[in-house]
């Protein structure tokens, strides 16, 4: 074997899984076909329609032609771009080698959606320079009139091992959230607030006296028994809900905790979300620093079989909050507009 070949790296790229579906006002599932919508709007794509192109958080995005696993009709890798619009990339002038020309063409921050129809799951990449997730959902939910009654919502799945103590123990004490007030805060929570419960109004609101009366950067709080409460809970399952309803990936939330009673110690655990290791997430073996849609599309499905065991509760539990059905014969809104 040679040194070169002793010492080469593996290189390998993460990416996390998330349910994706549509939701009424009050966090119901609505039974709205996923891939369907989605098509809609490759349709569009296809009819080179400049209405694709949106601006989302004063950021230009536009969706690309999708790629589809025909044999197996199974995977569609959805691809996104954000458009640079500062320190675009030079290339060499290949009719004066040596010399830089600036490129002309429109060029894009990509990342992309991997969505399985027989797992009812999606992944997403993590080009920290492409749309964020919530970017992804603002932009498919501009599709959407706001009669439909219904936005499009992804939640991060959680490892399996991280609840498996939760969703077991016989009390949650405690659940501590932290915000950060830094950039596009405000952005983030009037979406929230605008189709969400009645608790994200209050946590905008209390993040609204924190800027403007002590010109803070992080608000914390706390949900708990009080003292003299050692056999009371607070409600588990309304504690799970919260947790998805919150995005819990978003880098706004700066610490979220719970404390729960361990049935096999009988004693008092901390357990923190925000640690990465809690957010289920797969591998991608062999990839560049930046993951291409033909990639995905070739090693998504061993990457979704991977990891099967450690999704199938939270996409079970997913299945059944579909409460609602949902009129598939609709139209999208093509001449959104941001301030809207």
């Amino acid at each position: 074997m040679s040194n070169g070949n002793k010492w080469r790296c593996v290189s390998w790229q993460i990416i996390y899984f998330y349910t994706i579906g549509f939701y009424d006002k009050e966090g119901n599932g609505v039974d709205r076909d996923i891939v369907s919508f989605l098509d809609k709007i490759e349709a569009r794509i296809r009819e080179d329609d400049v209405r694709i192109v949106r601006s989302i958080n004063k950021e230009f995005l536009r969706m690309f032609l999708f790629l589809r696993d025909l044999m197996n009709d199974d995977i569609v890798v959805v691809p996104l771009g954000k458009l640079i619009t500062k320190n675009k990339p030079y290339a060499e002038d290949r009719n004066n080698p040596g010399k830089l020309i600036q490129l002309d063409a429109d060029m894009f921050d990509i990342n992309c959606m991997v969505y399985s129809k027989r797992h009812h799951l999606a992944m997403y990449t993590t080009n920290s320079k492409g749309p964020s997730q919530q970017e992804f959902c603002a932009y498919l939910n501009s599709y959407l009139f706001e009669e439909d009654g219904c936005i499009l919502k992804m939640n991060p799945v959680l490892f399996e091992k991280s609840l498996e103590d939760i969703r077991s123990a016989e009390r949650v004490t405690s659940i501590l959230v932290s915000v950060d007030l830094g950039d596009n805060i405000n952005n983030y929570f009037r979406e929230q607030v605008e189709h969400n419960i009645n608790l994200l109004t209050l946590v905008r609101n209390m993040m609204d006296v924190s800027k403007e009366t002590v010109d803070g950067r992080y608000l914390t709080f706390s949900i708990g028994l009080g003292q003299g409460k050692r056999t009371g809970t607070l409600n588990k399952d309304s504690v799970l809900t919260l947790l998805g309803q919150l995005n819990l990936d978003s880098r706004f939330f700066k610490q979220i905790e719970l404390k729960y009673e361990d049935k096999r110690t009988d004693k008092i655990e901390s357990f923190k979300i925000k640690n990465t290791d809690t957010f289920l997430r797969g591998v991608f073996i062999g990839a560049n620093s930046k993951l291409s849609p033909d990639f995905l599309l070739d090693h998504a499905g061993e990457v979704y079989l991977k990891q099967r065991e450690h999704f199938i509760s939270s996409v079970q539990n997913f299945v059944n909050n579909i409460k609602k059905e949902a009129n598939e014969d609709y139209e999208l809104n093509l001449d959104w507009g941001e301030d809207e």
